[in-house]
């Protein structure tokens, strides 16, 4: 019996040997997402970077009426600012919570019209509690003949099914 399990061990060490000792092929690299369809400059990066941070600073000292007026719609291939129902609505979840702080948590460039910014509001005092709560938000910028704007994330055609302002 034990011989039969010293045989056994001794094939499989063999084997574990023979498998391990040979030529270690490079990992094929996996492709996640979507390959972006433009060409980003970093001086695209840094006005894209630059307009979410002005607009969140704004968000978060309480400036919501500025912060707002920052934001557009995409909508048939053109851009145009928010008409007044918008206009409140954009006001109204924006001045739900006190915001604490922000974290943008991710930029996106695919093409000119469908960039994602994701970010989180942070909507308690971090000095109160270790773990305070947040608000998850989605803006997306877009690139008209060269020029960045700030979009509502329900204005990409390619996104209808998001929702604006902070997400729930």
């Amino acid at each position: 019996m034990k011989s039969k399990y010293l045989i056994l061990s001794v094939l499989v060490a063999g084997v574990l040997t023979v498998g391990c000792t040979g030529k270690k092929e490079e990992p094929k690299k996996a492709s996640f997402g979507i390959q972006p369809e433009m060409t980003v400059s970093a001086l695209d990066t840094t006005t894209v970077v630059q307009m979410t941070t002005d607009f969140l600073e704004q968000v978060k000292q309480g400036n919501i009426e500025d912060a707002v007026s920052r934001l557009y719609v995409y909508e048939n291939e053109q851009v145009r600012q928010l008409n007044e129902q918008e206009r409140q609505d954009c006001s109204f979840l924006y001045s739900m919570f006190p915001v604490y702080d922000f974290k943008v948590d991710s930029f996106r460039f695919i093409k000119e019209t469908d960039t994602n910014v994701h970010f989180h509001l942070i909507i308690e005092d971090p000095a109160t509690t270790a773990s305070p709560r947040t608000r998850n938000g989605l803006i997306r910028p877009v690139r008209i003949n060269g020029v960045w704007y700030l979009t509502l994330a329900n204005s990409a055609p390619e996104h209808q099914h998001a929702e604006a302002g902070p997400q729930h």
